[in-house]
């Protein structure tokens, strides 16, 4: 034998129905839904004969529900009541209001991140927000893999297709220990760090952009790689002796060294980056609420600060990746 046919019950008929039930008067369920009595009654008349057994129980009187229909109304409300969960759902998410959305920082833009994702969060509750901290060259490639959504690194990181927009623009900071020749320097210029090694993170990329960004300012300084010190101020830098300085916005972690402002300021560029092809409404709404953000609070900000898209490989000859 073959299969009986499932019945093509439709929306508009369950919601007929849970209003007659509701109203057991098919005149005032009628006016509630704003359609004519008798188009009412022949959707009622269809949806049993969909169902297969009497749902009403219908006199000129009065309007009863049988055992079967009691049974009916309780799942077509059930039911009413998840399609309107899902319709919502689905059109918060559609519209950035919900879902999800991870995000990776620098750790010399943590602060600037802290204050992006906590006022994020505080407008669109509704997002689940996922962040980490790693270091520029790591976020971008976990962006361009499709790993995250975005990432605050600073600008140029690595030669990637990606979409980016600049956010601010943070002075770096020199910290030397105390002991150290310019720990009594109230400023000083970039060309002071000729001078003296530079310690820095020791990744390819890194070095590359440190050493492109000096030669900007006509400095070619020795550099000095350090262990991985995502999550702590590198001790040795600070050891009694050490003629290394370190350089870092004020955003990264705090230490006990002297911290020297550069005059003329010495800069670095932060930017938000995300896939070109991104198709994520709740980053459209973070990359919004950065937009809005920077502009309240007059953040620094290179000239013509709006999207960029443009080929890494070009962009990367000025600024090279960074941490």
């Amino acid at each position: 034998m073959a299969a009986a046919e499932s019945p093509a019950i439709q929306l508009r008929q369950l919601r007929c129905f849970v209003v007659v039930c509701e109203e057991l008067h098919f005149s005032r369920a009628a006016q509630r839904l704003h359609i004519a009595q008798p188009a009412l009654s022949q959707t009622i008349r269809r949806l049993e004969r969909e169902v297969g057994v009497p749902l009403l129980e219908r006199s000129t009187r009065s309007v009863e529900i049988t055992d079967a229909g009691r049974a009916f109304y309780e799942d077509a409300r059930a039911t009413l009541s998840q399609v309107e969960h899902m319709l919502d759902r689905a059109r918060a998410i559609g519209a950035g209001r919900a879902g999800s959305l991870a995000l990776g920082y620098s750790p010399l833009v943590r602060q600037t991140a802290s204050r992006l994702i906590r006022g994020f969060c505080a407008e669109y509750p509704g997002v689940d927000v996922v962040h980490n901290m790693a270091y520029s060259e790591a976020l971008a490639a976990a962006v361009d893999r499709g790993e995250i959504d975005g990432a605050l690194i600073i600008a140029g990181a690595v030669e990637l297709p990606l979409r980016g927009e600049p956010v601010r623009v943070l002075p770096w900071l020199c910290v030397v220990n105390r002991s150290h020749p310019l720990a009594g320097a109230a400023s000083i210029p970039v060309c002071a760090l000729e001078s003296h090694p530079v310690a820095i993170v020791d990744l390819p990329f890194w070095r590359r952009y440190i050493e492109s960004e000096l030669s900007v300012h006509g400095v070619s300084a020795e550099l000095v790689g350090v262990w991985d010190p995502i999550a702590r101020f590198p001790t040795e830098v600070l050891e009694d002796g050490s003629s290394c300085v370190w350089l870092q916005t004020s955003e990264y972690c705090e230490s006990t060294g002297v911290e020297i402002e550069f005059d003329p300021p010495f800069t670095c560029e932060v930017e938000l980056v995300w896939r070109p092809d991104a198709k994520s409404a709740a980053l459209d709404r973070f990359v919004e609420h950065m937009r809005a953000l920077r502009e309240k609070e007059r953040w620094p900000c290179p000239e013509h600060a709006e999207e960029k898209r443009w080929p890494r490989h070009e962009h990367a000859q000025k600024h090279r990746p960074g941490g």
